[in-house]
């Protein structure tokens, strides 16, 4: 293959459509599979945020129904993630999860993937 076909190329950004995503109560998460991502979708002060699901310290799911005001919790050691920001915010880790931008579009949400 020659060495031109090999070089990166810019970093891009597509869009998954969450159906029905924008219809979450206020103070709810859920964890979907979506554009070949685990993620954390939630409603936070009428916000909707996006993160990995995937824990940064050990790797285990972080539960969705941990929610509480803007944390979400990993059940095996107890490290918590900001949903807004994916920053750690207590526990065994300070590495941040990734976060994907949100966008409503009627009653689905619009999630920023890498490519």
């Amino acid at each position: 293959m020659p060495f031109a076909l090999l070089r990166s190329r810019p970093a891009s950004r597509r869009k998954a459509t969450l159906p029905g995503g924008a219809l979450l109560a206020e103070g709810e998460a859920r964890r979907v599979y979506l554009g070949g991502r685990l993620m954390i979708v939630a409603k936070v002060n009428g916000q909707f945020h996006a993160i990995s699901a995937l824990c940064t310290h050990w790797p285990e799911m972080i539960d969705p129904e941990s929610l509480s005001g803007c944390e979400v919790r990993c059940p095996v050691h107890w490290a918590t993630f900001d949903v807004r920001t994916g920053k750690a915010t207590g526990g065994p880790t300070r590495k941040a999860v990734p976060v994907f931008p949100v966008t409503v579009n009627g009653d689905d949400l619009l999630i920023e993937l890498p490519d």
